[in-house]
């Protein structure tokens, strides 16, 4: 079993701190880049079968740890039983294109550990004022997940979406397009010709 630096007992799971970057010996390509979290992403890994004693979890912090997945790296790992924090928040993560993102992994299709990923999410929300438009969910194709996540946003009055000033030279220079935003669970009106 993986020792953790220091264990929290929060809302009924256990957070096992165990930063790679203090245990870096078995880990390639450690990021030690800090970073300001704009963005997270949440990644969603297959249930596996494991021996009984360990959770998902540890498990999959334990191939992270002997880099059986060639040194990447996510911030936290999360099941039904406990979340693994890696690195911390301000530390860079190296899975691709994790420039300024806080990257989570849901271990395993279990709706108590999604529904721990979305109190773990609108945490960070909450911590670096972000909002619904700075979430990503890749390979999850689940619905209902999204729609528990900004179910959780509502009640706590999180803002659903956070609009970042941009310099006023950058905006006459952006491109021009048609969109629409899923918000609500419906798809509201089409925005015609908006810069980004």
């Amino acid at each position: 079993m993986l020792k953790p630096d220091k264990s929290y007992f929060q809302n009924g799971i256990t957070l096992n701190e165990f930063f790679i970057t203090n245990h870096s010996n078995n880990c390639a390509a450690l990021s030690k880049n800090n970073m300001n979290p704009s963005n997270i992403t949440i990644y969603s890994f297959p249930d596996v079968p494991i021996k009984s004693y360990i959770s998902l979890a540890e498990f999959y912090s334990r191939q992270v740890y002997y880099n059986n997945f060639k040194g990447l790296i996510p911030h936290y790992l999360i099941d039904s039983i406990a979340i693994w924090q890696l690195l911390p928040e301000n530390i860079e993560s190296t899975f691709p294109n994790s420039k300024n993102k806080i990257i989570i992994v849901i271990c395993g299709d279990n709706q108590k550990a999604k529904i721990r990923t979305v109190d773990l999410a609108c945490k960070i929300l909450k911590t670096y004022n972000l909002g619904l438009n700075n979430i990503n969910l890749v390979n999850n194709s689940n619905p209902m997940f999204f729609d528990l996540l900004e179910e959780k946003i509502n009640k706590l009055g999180l803002p659903a979406f956070v609009t970042a000033e941009e310099p006023a030279e950058i905006i006459d220079k952006a491109a021009h397009c048609d969109f629409q935003v899923y918000f609500n669970s419906k798809w509201q009106a089409p925005i015609r010709g908006c810069a980004i």
